[in-house]
């Protein structure tokens, strides 16, 4: 038997809340919102979660007709990012909308030793953002997917900034979600200290295509091959070459910097994701896959060097948190945590109506095809899986739960591969398995 959709659980989670107030004496300002999802216990790895499969929702599949009714087959009352939302949802054109709807008629069910997951409600899930510390998500595009997929999760209880609607070109602007002050949670949340409506973020994203700034990856290059960097100073050339490839970049000591601030920032978790962008059109300098895998092996291991020295502190701690504002945890107490996402390939010839018409696959589907580094990404995310064992620290984490999405051949957005239409499901498995690990207790 499958797991019911988000809604679903959402509903039976009110059920249980009404029930429970009806039988207790004191006033449901006490009581709202029941910690029904943070109370449970998880005994679910991430091998665990990902080995499940898809199956169709339970109930008839409703034939969508417009975008209000895909947000509505996705489990959704809306959706809080105004950033190229059609694009999104994989609903700019009117001839894909019934399949576009048949793509959210579908549940994704772990396996049975996978004990104690469910899928967060939008009430409790805002709770936790409030009380335990926002998301902050550094990543590419494909994470950008995954905010605007929790802008509509959360909705209608956040707001998006910036406003996108004049021109939303530029993608190196940080995109948060705000508290909304008109929200029916705001007078039953327990506030952080510091916490601000208008400038404490429930979630971010930041877009990063490689983990770092360039000349902090010139740094990294020249200390791992000294005998290949230019003398007397390492060149940006030594690793890009001449190449011409845009991708966006944020400073790891700014990146850590914004996550470890404390009110009105007051981020709990950092997701982050890096792999797809490290490909030879990329790194045009470096000698084929097996010398790209080696520097991005080096590159993560110093980006995790980084977050146990903020963590730690100690003699090692980097002059960027030597000041008092500088702190490992929430300002409500609560340790920071980090987890590495896998990262996904994309489909072979996904946009063809065979595809839309399978639904989801029971397999991984083959690759044939030799797209940027879509064959070997998975030793990229495999020397993330290293370098975090490696490192051995309580709060990081690598998080492979890459499988579930790359089973919706079927559910990428309208004009290539690589991306997941958001509704889905694909994308939000992840943001059920991540919101499972880090707010449950685990067995």
């Amino acid at each position: 038997m499958g797991l019911f959709s988000r809604l679903d659980a959402c509903l039976g989670a009110a059920v249980v809340w009404l029930l429970y107030l009806a039988a207790s004496p004191a006033p449901m300002h006490e009581h709202f919102p029941l910690n029904i999802f943070a109370d449970l216990t998880l005994k679910c790895s991430p091998e665990d979660f990902s080995s499940g499969y898809w199956e169709p929702k339970p109930g008839q599949q409703a034939n969508a007709t417009s975008v209000e009714e895909i947000i509505a087959a996705s489990g959704w009352t809306g959706c809080a990012s105004m950033r190229e939302p059609l694009w999104h949802l994989a609903a700019s054109d009117e001839r894909m909308i019934q399949w576009r709807g048949s793509a959210s008629h579908y549940t994704y069910v772990p396996p049975p030793t996978c004990q104690g997951f469910q899928p967060p409600c939008g009430d409790e899930f805002v709770r936790l953002l409030v009380e335990r510390g926002g998301w902050l998500l550094l990543g590419d595009s494909v994470s950008e997917g995954q905010y605007f997929s929790l802008s509509c999760e959360l909705h209608p209880h956040v707001r998006a900034e910036p406003d996108w609607s004049a021109d939303p070109s530029d993608r190196s602007i940080p995109q948060h979600l705000f508290l909304d002050k008109f929200s029916p949670l705001v007078p039953h949340l327990k506030f952080p200290p510091g916490f601000d409506l208008d400038r404490t973020p429930l979630v971010t994203f930041r877009r990063t295509d490689v983990i770092m700034d360039p000349d902090e990856l010139v740094e990294v290059f020249a200390k791992a091959y000294p005998e290949r960097a230019s003398k007397p100073t390492p060149q940006i050339k030594d690793i890009f070459g001449t190449s011409q490839e845009v991708f966006y970049h944020f400073p790891a000591s700014e990146q850590l910097e914004m996550f470890t601030s404390p009110p009105p920032l007051n981020y709990g978790l950092l997701v982050a994701n890096s792999a797809a962008h490290w490909t030879q059109s990329v790194f045009e300098a470096l000698d084929g896959p097996d010398a790209i895998i080696d520097f991005f092996a080096h590159a993560t291991r110093s980006y995790i060097t980084r977050i146990t020295r903020a963590f730690d502190g100690g003699q090692a701690r980097p002059k960027w948190t030597s000041a008092p504002r500088y702190s490992s945890r929430t300002s409500s107490g609560h340790a920071r945590r980090v987890v590495f996402r896998s990262a996904t390939t994309g489909t072979d010839d996904c946009l063809s109506s065979d595809w839309r018409e399978l639904g989801p696959s029971r397999e991984v589907p083959p690759m044939n095809a030799n797209h940027w580094n879509w064959r070997w990404i998975w030793r990229l995310n495999e020397e993330v899986a290293n370098a975090v064992a490696a490192t051995n620290h309580p709060m990081i984490h690598y998080l492979p739960i890459d499988r579930p999405a790359l089973l919706r051949g079927d559910a990428h957005v309208l004009f290539d591969c690589v991306h997941f239409a958001a509704g889905t499901g694909a994308m939000e498995t992840w943001t059920d398995y991540i919101a499972n690990f880090v707010y449950r207790e685990r067995l």
